[in-house]
């Protein structure tokens, strides 16, 4: 998943990199590797900025606390769906090569 980070002139202004750096920490905290943060251009959102996009879902007038709170419930769905997909896939005679 690739987290993308508004660093406009807006967004910036509105402590954007230091949640894209927050962020970038928890990645590392967490030891996720599917996971990286991608500071982008504008979001057309500059209003309601700072802006962050989780996997298409954007997110607005975020800060460093609910970025990383958001992380990880995102992190937590995506391992809970993975555990859900083990236990529907039952090794068989038949597909076990």
């Amino acid at each position: 998943m690739i987290i993308k980070v508004c660093t406009w002139r807006s967004c910036t202004e509105n402590g954007s990199e230091y949640i894209a750096t927050r962020l970038e920490r928890d990645i590392a905290f967490y030891n996720i590797h599917d996971m990286a943060v991608e500071r982008c251009t504008c979001q057309g959102r500059c209003k309601e900025g700072p802006v962050v996009v989780y996997d298409r879902d954007i997110q607005t007038r975020m800060n460093p606390v609910k970025a990383s709170e958001l992380m990880r419930k995102k992190v937590e769905m995506i391992k809970n769906q993975l555990k859900a997909r083990q236990k529907n896939e039952v090794v068989t005679p038949e597909n076990k090569d």
